[in-house]
């Protein structure tokens, strides 16, 4: 049975300068910003400028190009500064969001239908929001296509989720990636810690990451939470005594993990500093 459209649920989230509305307006800084000009377009050839896979930077210098896919929208400039702060100058980021194709009533049309079709993201004016997952499958298709397209050095789906039905050669997925650095930094038995942006994702979050002689503990954060609540957190998390703490959330960022670190005093992976680090590696940057 269809329901009827609702808005998606937003969370709470620490003051921010007022938000800019998302509408039709917006998508020259989606994709379209960054793949080839078409017949009408105000400024011909300025996308093909703006993101190709080499940029001149420097008398006989190249930047190679890096492609992130977002499951929000487009543009993701904190996103951009975390990825900034592990490969700096080195290359040119290049942003596209699975939603970049709808407006802010397009996606009200189509909010989560339960828990397993729940995902996290912040949107371009800061709020953080929950989407459907399905809808961002959806998108995510083409919004590959497009980095295809534009030829990027290598490819991040920045979303810790799993999407098995888009596996890409060349697209590497954050939910890979760290799976791969949680494996090598805790091979054997031991207790992982996991924080996520909700309660909710508890349940599928024990069976992603459960394995033999591995137990999973997890604590709900928001990534947009403020000290006290990432403190508070924190605290919770250390009362499970975990030997590896994951923040399982792309939006998480450095500063909460830093904090959260000095609490609870265990080593930790934070998402989007391990997907920067392999993209440098994969790039060769």
């Amino acid at each position: 049975m269809l329901l009827p459209p609702r808005a998606p649920m937003q969370l709470p989230r620490r003051s921010r300068p007022g938000p800019t509305r998302i509408d039709q307006g917006n998508r020259g800084r989606g994709p379209a910003a960054f793949l080839p000009a078409r017949p009408g377009d105000p400024h011909p050839g300025e996308g093909r400028r703006r993101c190709r896979r080499t940029e001149r930077h420097g008398v006989g210098m190249t930047r190679s190009l890096v492609g992130l896919l977002v499951i929000g929208q487009s543009p993701r400039p904190d996103l951009q500064a975390q990825f900034a702060q592990v490969i700096g100058d080195r290359a040119k980021l290049c942003v596209m969001g699975a939603l970049d194709h709808l407006n802010e009533a397009g996606i009200a049309a189509v909010p989560p239908i339960g828990d397993a079709d729940t995902l996290y993201t912040t949107l371009p004016d800061g709020r953080s929001v929950l989407i459907s997952k399905a809808a961002v499958t959806e998108g995510m298709a083409q919004r590959l296509a497009d980095l295809n397209e534009i030829g990027a050095a290598v490819s991040v789906v920045c979303c810790t989720g799993k999407f098995p039905t888009l596996a890409t050669p060349g697209v590497h997925f954050a939910s890979d990636l760290m799976a791969g650095a949680v494996d090598g930094c805790l091979p054997g038995k031991g207790r992982l810690g996991v924080f996520i942006p909700m309660a909710a994702q508890a349940a599928e979050c024990r069976n992603r990451w459960e394995r033999p002689g591995r137990e999973c503990v997890t604590v709900a954060l928001a990534p947009d939470a403020d000290d006290n609540t990432i403190a508070a957190a924190a605290r919770e998390m250390a009362g499970h005594a975990p030997d590896l703490v994951v923040h399982d959330c792309i939006s998480y960022t450095s500063h909460a993990r830093d904090l959260a670190c000095t609490i609870h005093g265990c080593q930790s992976l934070l998402a989007v500093s391990v997907c920067a680090r392999f993209a440098a590696e994969l790039g060769g940057l």
